[in-house]
């Protein structure tokens, strides 16, 4: 695809010439090459269409990878989580009882705009959402008054701010494990809070 977009202007440049020097075919050439730009926009849309989908199995066949690499990533050793957590994928109840492995494998397979919840409470969760291959992570702490957003440390003044707050998928994991399990975060987070609306009614 990247070398179609690159062939382009030469074939429009190729359509020109020869209609400035009237030969055999330059109309009939000419017309291809109209087509072929009112085509392509249509084209290149396609061809990113099914990129949400795509994340999670790109990151499943890297963790597949990884695991036959050796040392590295790889899944962590399968254990039980408390039986008063939630798993909430894009809003579905994950079944209990729930261990390591479910979680890991609803994080590994978030594409785009797509999130996990893991819940201990109504006001008492985390969040992870998919962006664009990296994750934002929001943690509430028993009210809309303690919401934090995650921001990486050492990272306040970068110059796309918004950079601050992505995450790759293992540090992802880390945050998740970390709260399921009542364990430590990671210490590359910092909480930023966020101002959030009350509850209605």
């Amino acid at each position: 695809m990247a070398a179609f977009v690159l062939m382009l202007p030469f074939l429009i440049g190729l359509a020109g010439l020869g209609m400035a020097h009237q030969e055999p075919g330059a109309g009939r050439f000419a017309f291809i090459a109209v087509i072929i730009v009112l085509v392509s926009p249509f084209m290149l849309w396609v061809a990113h269409s099914n990129r949400k989908d795509a994340e999670p199995l790109v990151r499943f066949l890297r963790d597949v990878a990884d695991e036959r690499a050796g040392p590295g990533r790889s899944r962590p050793d399968r254990v039980s989580l408390p039986g008063n957590l939630g798993l909430f994928i894009s809003g579905e109840p994950a079944p209990h009882p729930l261990n390591s492995d479910m979680l890991y494998d609803a994080l590994l397979r978030t594409g785009t705009d797509e999130f996990i919840v893991l819940e201990r409470s109504e006001h008492d969760y985390l969040q992870i959402a998919s962006r664009a291959g990296k994750f934002r992570i929001e943690m509430r702490d028993g009210s809309h008054l303690r919401h934090y957003l995650a921001r990486r440390v050492g990272k306040a003044t970068a110059k796309r701010r918004t950079a601050n707050f992505d995450f790759e998928f293992e540090e992802a994991l880390g945050a998740a494990f970390g709260y399921a399990t009542g364990g430590d975060l990671p210490k590359i987070i910092a909480w930023e809070k966020m101002d959030m609306p009350p509850p209605s009614g």
